[in-house]
């Protein structure tokens, strides 16, 4: 007859009842966190904590030359400019380029439209990656559409409206055949 001994390490007073509830436990707690996660992405949260704050600043201070001469146009022709090209060489020498973001991974051209009632939008992509991209937009009227505020995080700096997720509120953003 074959004697057996039991695995020290598998045995315990209470049989093997510890390890199989800490099975619930760990499931829950990788349900919770992948949950939290899910959350997080799907809302946007994350969006928020990566604007450059500096960045949308400084934007806003360089591109206030142009908006100046935009102003002026608009004081002596009693409208905008079809092109920010309209603008020179009466009202500013050149166009300013935007300010690059830090990461090198932004617009590098103004994005403008003249808009219906006299007004106009200068905008500038922000972060771009191969199909999403935010933009920093600038409206005359300062009125922005509920829309990019209700269903894309958007945050202002000083009149202008830093807006995540900006490739789906196309044409409205970017210009029509819009290339950056």
């Amino acid at each position: 007859m074959a004697v057996t001994q039991e695995h020290p390490k598998l045995s315990t007073p209470h049989g093997f009842a510890p390890r199989i509830a800490t099975i619930p436990v760990v499931v829950i707690t990788i349900i919770a966190i992948v949950s939290g996660g899910v959350f997080a992405l799907r809302n946007e949260i994350w969006q928020k904590y990566q604007i450059d704050h500096r960045w949308c600043h400084d934007q806003a201070a360089s591109a206030q030359p142009l908006l100046d001469a935009l102003d002026e146009y608009r004081s002596q022709f009693g409208t905008y400019p079809a092109q920010l090209d309209g603008l020179v060489p009466t009202f500013i020498d050149q166009v300013p380029a935007p300010t690059l973001h830090p990461s090198g991974n932004s617009g590098e051209k103004w994005i403008y439209r003249r808009l219906s009632g006299n007004r106009f939008q200068l905008s500038v992509t922000a972060l771009h990656w191969v199909s999403t991209f935010d933009a920093l937009v600038y409206r005359s009227s300062q009125e922005y559409p509920e829309l990019w505020t209700r269903d894309h995080c958007t945050q202002d700096f000083a009149g202008w409206l830093y807006v995540v997720g900006a490739q789906d509120l196309k044409p409205s953003v970017v210009a029509p055949n819009h290339r950056q």
